[in-house]
């Protein structure tokens, strides 16, 4: 197959140094706390990318982090660590998961937005048994009972202990701070302000057609910015090819996700559907961005419109990588596939 350079464009600018001490460090962590756990907790294999000192970034890589961290994060959040009822507690952990925060469970569109009953039914019960969270039915005025969920002082210094570290190492940290305070906000609205709040981003109560037009919509927009890009682009900018791959791998999750279907239950597409249109979002702004051979060399304006850029970017390949919509190719094995099925090669 001959080598396309638009194909590549993207899979070519995400390959990474690894730091193999660090990598090493982090796997013995993770199998040292994996040992303390209870033999009955779930755990599933997510991505973290570790930033090295000189501000690049290296491949993802697989660590085990049991599901139900989710729970313990949502519950550092509020100034008291407790939150009232089931449904404020999955909207937070969903917005969390959109946003880019490595948290694997699955969520499913209900009435009251998106839902994983295992966090209500399995993983808040499993945290209780351990002591690092705590339950309470809280009588509510003209309403049923809700259940409260509140982090122990326990849970706490478990979450610190086990968690915050890989958390800090996290890409793109200050866009994940914000993340984390816009959350904090919305424990100012009230749980009926949320979930309209969360229904309204990710279109989770429109019907699929209608969905499906939307999506369909965003991906002819990154077209035409991707055009607009191709017309004036430097091949030496690396600007160039982080907007340009950003919006490609936005496209291909979209027709991916419309291809699988829109009448399903699922959360994912709701997912995949928000970021792209946050990617396309900054791809716009940085569409006539000044060419630089080194993203250093810019002013402070076009860092943040690339750091804005490529954390979408990692959101979308989060979501669209968990629910199976498109694979992620910034992780190592994506990326062999995706050269071995552009050019018939490996790295």
């Amino acid at each position: 197959m001959a080598l396309c350079p638009a194909n590549l464009r993207f899979a070519i600018g995400t390959i990474r140094v690894v730091n193999w001490p660090v990598f090493v460090l982090l796997l013995y962590k993770s199998h040292e706390f994996l040992e303390e756990m209870s033999e009955n907790r779930i755990t599933q294999v997510i991505r973290v990318q570790i930033p090295l000192k000189d501000g690049r970034d290296m491949a993802p890589q697989h660590v085990e982090w049991p599901t139900e961290w989710g729970v313990l994060l949502a519950l550092t959040l509020p100034a008291d660590r407790e939150i009232y009822s089931k449904v404020r507690l999955n909207k937070i952990i969903a917005l969390l998961q959109r946003d880019g925060f490595p948290i694997s469970n699955r969520f499913y569109n209900s009435v009251m937005g998106p839902m994983d009953f295992t966090i209500h039914g399995r993983d808040a019960p499993l945290l209780e048994k351990e002591g690092l969270i705590s339950t309470d039915e809280k009588p509510m005025r003209n309403k049923n009972p809700v259940t409260s969920y509140r982090l122990t002082d326990k849970g706490l210094g478990y979450f610190q202990q086990k968690y915050s570290c890989i958390i800090d190492s996290l890409p793109y940290k200050p866009l994940f701070n914000a993340t984390m305070d816009e959350v904090r906000r919305s424990f100012h609205m009230t749980t009926s302000e949320i979930v309209d709040r969360v229904h309204e981003e990710l279109m989770t109560q429109v019907a699929p057609e209608v969905l499906r037009q939307r999506m369909m919509a965003v991906a002819e927009m990154l077209e035409r910015t991707i055009g607009e890009v191709e017309r004036y682009h430097d091949d030496s900018c690396p600007v160039c090819v982080e907007v340009l791959g950003s919006s490609e791998f936005a496209i291909k999750s979209i027709k991916k996700a419309v291809e699988q279907g829109l009448d399903n239950k699922s959360s994912g597409k709701n997912m995949v559907y928000y970021n792209s249109h946050q990617v396309l979002h900054w791809a716009q702004k940085l569409a006539r961005h000044n060419h630089v051979t080194d993203v250093r060399l810019g002013d402070d304006g076009l860092s943040r419109l690339r750091m804005a850029i490529c954390y979408r970017l990692y959101c979308l390949e989060e979501n669209a990588g968990r629910y199976g919509i498109a694979e992620p190719i910034r992780d190592e094995s994506g990326l062999s596939v995706f050269l071995q099925q552009q050019v018939g090669g490996e790295i």
